[in-house]
């Protein structure tokens, strides 16, 4: 009987540092359609005080409460949006204390699959 092997998890493009998104300067977000991250520049990773990564996490848990509505309608917005960009200005808590941050939504799609 043969055993099966697990399938091998995508890490080039969720573990590794990815030269676009450290080229940006800013804390980049990827996320999928329904907001969930699926990888973060290490600003990002720096500000948030994350110790590792921030995989599988909503982007929307990052923010302040009061901000979660609007963050969440607008990666709803971008998604269904197409190719304009979506702001939203809302406090992502980040080690220290909540900052402002204008965040700017788009689809993207590196294989031509929006996720």
């Amino acid at each position: 009987m043969r055993s099966s092997s697990s399938p091998v998890p995508d890490s080039a493009v969720r573990h590794e540092p990815n030269p676009l998104l450290e080229a940006a300067g800013d804390a980049v977000f990827v996320l999928e359609l329904a907001g969930t991250i699926v990888s973060a520049s290490r600003r990002a990773l720096r500000l948030t005080g994350a110790s590792g990564y921030l995989q599988g996490t909503l982007l929307t848990a990052l923010v302040s409460e009061v901000d979660q509505p609007a963050l969440r309608n607008g990666v709803a917005d971008a998604a269904s949006s197409g190719l304009d960009a979506v702001r939203v200005e809302a406090r992502l808590r980040t080690a220290e204390k909540e900052t402002w941050f204008e965040f700017r939504l788009s689809l993207y799609s590196a294989d031509g699959v929006a996720r």
